[in-house]
């Protein structure tokens, strides 16, 4: 995951299609050839190609839960006291342009779009996931989410802490005459003085930043992948006791952990779906931007594993020069130290260590904002003048202490996607289009019944037990099989609405819980894996 978007002025799906793909393709991707490798090559495509299909599955849920949230705002006379009490939700797109390009836009509205608008489901409103966490799983709710995304993104910083002095390390090897270890501290001690300080701020990107963001990142990928590919056409590649299958709880953990890392962008989309102009089949261009990064994460591992997989050299050399191949590093970027062409290696190796000091105090004041709403109701920290310093603190701080005591980034990665991600990515989406269908379905059947009440209106029969059994499976089997007319209502309404998709996400969401617990413990904690 990389960092979000901004939020400005509303903007075309072609824009967002990039936000998109930026925000996905993070540098958490390079953990992913490791992982892979260590996986099978056949049953790792496998596990990348279901946890990408479940994130593009829980995607249309949080679009179709911004659509019943909206949708929810206008019908209810509270929804005006909800958006007021709310700094996560901006006013309607409209309301933000002045009123002469108001009225040039509406001119520019085709029929279509002016159909989509006057439907009370339409996207008009940014209600983000703590909101409508809260709308639809109650305080309960809400304060659990807030929860999950501190230990994300606190595990998010935690790996930036690890991964810049890391990279430079390798970039230089050992300085001043200290040893690997205390070149990393200092490293690391540089890294801090630089980044926490801007972490007090606020600020946000620009669309060409993210232009620019997404061009490095590209050109680094591709680059990796041409010079593995150069490497085995010159014959230098392994195919050597190449791992096809393997299905062990531990590879397939690390694996999995690191995946939903790769694929996640779920806690950011309503910053980023709701200045889009004209939202409709916004579901087709998700399935591009999902497709497009499966292949080409897919790419980057085959000639990672074809390149550097079985290689006799177990660690990379500690400086940039043209010297023997290694095997696959827990960050891709650092197979490349030995090219030949020091520039280009050199590029690789800082590739991480750029992007990553730019990120930090981006999500550092994500962490501080998020940390402020769970606190929000503690009187005495948040009418202290000087709160937002106290969480700038804590949120930019204590994860560059963890970098001091800790430096295993694939364990970080795998904690980080594999119980946090898991959350966040799958098992919030799913349990708010649930609550959400049954709400929007509450509120129109309420709507239905006052307009067509009538005062002679006969009292139900009482039902026979056997007639409650034949009813309660006549629900089952429609929560199970159909969508209800209700919900189809919802032009955003998610192509996965049955609920068997519903109850296997939530199903594979426990396995895989109960499968990264196992893995954590045995190989993390007992260290008893090999």
């Amino acid at each position: 995951m990389a960092g979000a978007a901004a939020v400005g002025a509303s903007y075309s799906k072609k824009i967002a299609f990039v936000y998109i793909f930026n925000l996905i393709v993070g540098v958490g991707a390079l953990a992913l050839p490791y992982a892979f490798h260590k996986a099978g090559i056949i049953s790792g495509v496998m596990v990348l190609a279901l946890n990408a299909f479940m994130a593009f599955i829980c995607v249309t849920f949080v679009i179709e839960v911004m659509s019943s949230s909206n949708y929810m705002l206008k019908r209810n006379e509270e929804g005006k006291r909800l958006i007021d009490n709310s700094t996560s939700v901006n006013l309607p797109l409209e309301e933000q342009q002045p009123t002469k390009k108001k009225k040039k836009k509406a001119e520019q509205i085709s029929p279509e779009l002016q159909t989509y608008l006057s439907n009370p489901f339409s996207i008009l409103e940014r209600t983000e996931i703590g909101k409508m966490t809260e709308q639809f799983l109650g305080v309960i709710g809400k304060s659990i989410f807030y929860v999950v995304i501190i230990v994300y993104l606190f595990g998010d910083l935690a790996i930036y802490a690890v991964s810049v002095p890391t990279s430079l390390l390798k970039v230089t090897g050992p300085m001043f005459g200290l040893d690997p270890k205390s070149t990393y501290y200092i490293y690391l001690g540089i890294f801090s003085c630089i980044v926490v300080p801007f972490s007090f701020f606020n600020f946000q990107k620009t669309k060409y930043l993210q232009y620019m963001t997404l061009a490095t990142r590209n050109i680094a990928f591709f680059l990796m992948i041409l010079l593995s590919l150069i490497f085995i056409i010159e014959g230098n590649g392994s195919t050597k006791n190449l791992q096809f299958f393997n299905f062990s709880m531990e590879s397939f953990s690390k694996l999995f952990s690191i995946s939903i890392y790769a694929f996640m962008c779920h806690h950011s989309l309503p910053s980023i779906i709701s200045p889009i102009h004209d939202k409709r089949r916004l579901t087709i261009m998700f399935v591009v931007d999902f497709v497009m990064i499966f292949f080409a994460y897919v790419c980057m591992c085959y000639v990672a594993v074809f390149a550097f997989g079985e290689q006799p050299f177990e660690t990379c050399s500690n400086r940039i020069h043209d010297g023997p191949p290694c095997e696959i590093q827990a960050l891709f970027t650092l197979n490349f130290t030995t090219y030949r062409y020091t520039l280009i290696a050199a590029f690789l190796a800082l590739f991480p260590v750029f992007t990553l000091t730019s990120n930090y105090p981006l999500i550092a004041i994500t962490l501080r904002n998020n940390t402020q709403i769970l606190f929000e109701k503690v009187k005495i920290i948040h009418e202290w003048k000087y709160n937002s310093y106290l969480f700038s603190a804590l949120a930019s701080i204590p994860p560059i202490i963890l970098a001091f005591a800790y430096q295993n980034i694939s364990t970080l990665v795998s904690f980080t996607g594999g119980f946090a991600g898991l959350f966040i990515q799958c098992i919030f989406p799913t349990l708010l289009a649930v609550f959400a269908r049954v709400k929007v379905m509450k509120m129109e059947e309420e709507l239905e019944n006052e307009s067509s009440y009538s005062i002679n209106a006969e009292e139900p029969p009482v039902q026979t037990k056997s007639e409650a059994l034949k009813k309660l499976g006549k629900k089952i089997f429609v929560f199970l099989f159909t969508t209800p007319r209700r919900i189809l209502k919802n032009p955003h309404t998610s192509p996965f609405s049955q609920g068997y998709w519903v109850i296997g996400i939530l199903l594979f969401s426990l396995f895989a819980l109960v499968v990264n617990s196992y893995s954590l413990i045995k190989c993390d904690i007992l260290q008893e894996c090999k």
